[in-house]
């Protein structure tokens, strides 16, 4: 038995691939769904080299010097990896917000100590943070697995390798063999295990990946095969195939890594195995094109200077949209910067002078190489911190003062004057200031046919509202239990996603909303009536379901009546509030690069109000029902502000803040309290 050793094109291929899958991922994430494959072909192909390397040194040796091993590790990974984290730390605090400093100061120090994928698994699973902005530095995560796998590794090995001198010293390869593949299986088991009970965290955690370099490194015992030519070339097509597929049909949507991973996990074990067979047909010609193979070469460098390009260049051309000439210009400029770096910081260090260099004086080189990063970071963390909660404070004051929000749109205050030094919440962080009722505890929302009822306000309240609908009823939460704190009033909501209180018959998706609108029915009958039953809905969901031809108009208003009329006939009023303007894709980005000229993120009031909210249509002229719109505490008679009163209006394109919903209330009493009488 022999194990593989020198470059081989097939794997120089697969990096290609590998790299240029997660590229034009992150470029064209709609167009190349599944590119995010590639770093699952870059753990296979690390767990085989790695192995390989390992067990030569094994057999020869009969040991592995660790030292040794580790020092190549860091020189081979280190300098360019340090280099971007360095550069791009200059790029964050000169060109971008400040308000992504502490992020990305954080991020740095877990990427230059490979933990990054630790840190984003505890931010996956901590609501607080689960909304953060992608950072410079994210895609560092895959690159502190390996650098776990490279810790871990060869230490498992030596552990098996002792048990086999005790147990069966001649048969030490195979219990190294048995060893890895029970950490393989064990592995794969938890895989599938984490990434159906907690997907976010399953992505990044080590020890859902560490089968995938198992795999690999169980196929460093497989002997090479020489001959079977046809065989070989069979397989290699299949193996590229399956990565391919992956690539194209794997989505967000996709459970990973899990079971899926299996895929390109084992495409990527099949072309290693095939190696480069000699057949016309066979994939080899492809995978040895010079091209090809000088990807391959830079394929480390690509994937650590692409992502910083994508996340700061917005902040540098000044607009939050790519369009396909910047993109393409930054994948040019990710090439040429990884071809700088792996001929003039990878090759010098890694096979030049420097690589003579004792192992000692490598890591003594490594831990200052890190302290560098570390340090500043630590130190720039803090003074962020602090700057961030002096804003804090001006927000908090700038929040009592009376043309806030809102109130700068009120007629009776001469708000013309006011000013607002800051922006109330911070725009790189308003997709995070929803309400707090969507992280509930128990859940406020229905996870499925079933009806879950929130309360606030007074509990004993004579005069009591509900609000019904999906997350455009539950935006106005805030202002809803504001006013029924001021007013003594009661508030009930009863709210499931992308549901509309309806029982119109519409496409299969939406079936269990017609159940839960009935279960709503039943509540609503059976805790007496509501002096007011407040509905809102997505309106351009419905709207488009009604282009489709998935549900007529007329029936989508028979379908709000139906369920209307029991509630208006137990003595309740029932008020459809419009759905509220929707502005551009980019709306929350573009505030954040341009914070004190926000009207350049205004929409056309025509374009933000298109679409027919049906709700409100129903209510009109319906007994019993009446509407209300506060589209002009929103948008003057030609434009929809993004930002009113100092306060950034919208989370996304769809929604309104937690901060701006607050400030409406009083606006809303206005409207509300006519309709008690």
């Amino acid at each position: 038995m022999r194990v593989a050793s020198g470059l081989r094109p097939e794997i120089q291929a697969l990096r290609a691939l590998a790299v240029l899958a997660v590229v034009l991922y992150h470029l064209w994430p709609v167009i190349l769904t599944g590119g995010f494959v590639g770093v699952d072909v870059f753990f296979v192909v690390s767990g085989f080299l790695i192995t390989s390397h390992l067990l030569r040194e094994h057999t020869s040796t009969g040991t592995i010097r660790l030292g040794r091993f580790w020092a190549r590790r860091a020189r081979r990974l280190l300098p360019a990896a340090l280099l971007v984290i360095a550069l791009s730390g200059i790029a964050v605090v000169a060109i971008m917000p400040q308000l992504f400093w502490a992020q990305f100061f954080r991020e740095a120090i877990a990427s230059a100590v490979y933990v990054e994928n630790w840190v984003l698994a505890g931010d996956a699973v901590n609501y607080l943070a689960a909304h953060n902005s992608p950072s410079a530095l994210q895609h560092y995560w895959s690159l502190s697995v390996e650098e776990q796998f490279y810790v871990v590794w060869p230490l498992l090995l030596i552990g098996a390798g002792l048990l086999a001198r005790r147990v069966a010293p001649q048969r030490g390869r195979l219990i190294l063999a048995m060893t890895l593949g029970v950490v393989t299986v064990a592995s794969l088991a938890y895989s599938v295990l984490l990434t159906s009970a907690d997907p976010s965290a399953a992505y990044f955690v080590t020890p859902t990946r560490a089968w995938e370099f198992g795999i690999g490194g169980l196929l460093a015992f497989v002997p090479v095969v020489v001959g079977v030519e046809r065989v070989r070339s069979a397989v290699a097509w299949l193996g590229w195939i399956a990565i391919v597929l992956a690539i194209v049909k794997y989505s967000a949507g996709t459970p990973f890594p899990g079971y899926t991973a299996l895929l390109p996990v084992l495409g990527t074990a099949a072309v290693i195995w095939a190696g480069s067979p000699r057949p016309w047909w066979s994939p080899r010609f492809v995978a040895s094109l010079p091209p090809v193979q000088f990807v391959g070469g830079i394929s480390y460098s690509l994937y650590l200077w692409h992502w910083p390009l994508i996340i700061i260049a917005p902040y540098v051309l000044g607009y939050p949209q790519l369009a396909i000439v910047e993109k393409s210009a930054l994948l040019v400029l990710s090439i040429a910067l990884a071809w700088l770096t792996k001929r003039f910081v990878e090759d010098p260090v890694r096979v030049g002078r420097l690589a003579q260099v004792p192992s000692r004086w490598t890591a003594l080189a490594a831990i200052a190489g890190m302290a560098i990063i570390v340090i500043p970071s630590l130190l720039g963390g803090a003074a962020s911190a602090a700057r961030l909660a002096a804003d804090d404070a001006q927000r908090a004051q700038l929040s009592t003062t009376p043309c806030f929000g809102a109130a700068s749109l009120d007629p009776a205050l001469d708000c013309a004057d006011a000013t607002y030094p800051v922006l109330s919440p911070d725009p790189a962080v308003a997709p995070e200031d929803v309400p707090t009722i969507f992280f509930a505890d128990p859940p406020c929302f229905a996870g499925g046919t079933e009806v879950r009822v929130c309360s606030f306000g007074a509990p004993d309240a004579t005069l009591r509202i509900a609000l019904v609908g999906d997350s455009h009823a539950a935006q106005w939460q805030p202002a809803l239990e504001a006013i029924a704190l001021s007013e003594g009033w009661r508030l009930d909501t009863y709210l499931k996603t992308n549901c509309a209180f309806s029982d119109a018959k519409r496409t299969a998706q939406y079936d269990p909303c017609t159940q839960w609108s009935a279960g709503v029915e039943d509540e609503l009958a059976g805790s007496g009536p509501y002096d007011l039953v407040i509905t809102s809905f997505f309106a351009e969901n419905l709207g488009l379901e009604v282009d489709a031809g998935a549900v007529s108009r007329a029936s989508a208003i028979t379908g709000f009546h139906d369920v209307w009329q029991p509630l208006i006939d137990g003595g309740s009023t029932v008020v459809a509030l419009a759905d509220t303007p929707h502005l551009a894709a980019d709306v929350t980005v573009c505030v954040a690069l341009h914070p004190t000229t926000p009207a350049r993120c205004s929409a056309s009031r025509d374009s933000a109000t298109a679409r027919e909210d049906l709700q409100v249509t129903a209510a009109d002229g319906f007994s019993g029902a009446a509407s209300i719109d506060m589209v002009d505490w929103f948008c003057g008679q030609s434009a929809c502000e993004a930002v009113i009163g100092g306060v950034v209006v919208h989370t996304d394109p769809f929604h309104i803040t937690q901060t701006y919903a607050s400030t409406m209330a009083p606006y809303l009493l206005r409207e509300l309290r006519p309709l008690l009488g």
